[in-house]
């Protein structure tokens, strides 16, 4: 019995290993294996600062951004929304995009 191919579980896709054998007589046969790796672990996003600031009405808002992290390494942070400065509210947003 002899098997070919080889499987990276440290890189998302599809992997075939293929298996054959055979007899004194010359026959042979084959069989093959299909091995999908999957990343179905949702990235960590990690907040710079404290999840909820306040301040002043009228006042400067800084964004402090945040950090994100994926088992597949590819991962981007987006920070998107606005603050409307007349109207009191706590405001809580941040999207995060993966490529995969």
């Amino acid at each position: 019995m002899t098997s070919s191919g080889t499987v990276d579980t440290n890189t998302v896709g599809t992997y075939t290993i293929t298996y054959s054998a055979s007899d004194a007589a010359g026959n042979t046969s084959t069989a093959t294996r299909t091995v999908n790796v999957v990343d179905t672990t949702a990235p960590v996003v990690t907040l710079t600062g404290a999840a909820t600031v306040t301040v002043e009405l009228g006042g400067t808002y800084t964004e402090l951004g945040a950090t994100a992290t994926d088992a597949s390494g590819t991962v981007t942070v987006v920070t998107s929304g606005t603050v409307d400065w007349h109207c009191w509210i706590i405001y809580r947003y941040i999207f995060i995009r993966c490529f995969w």
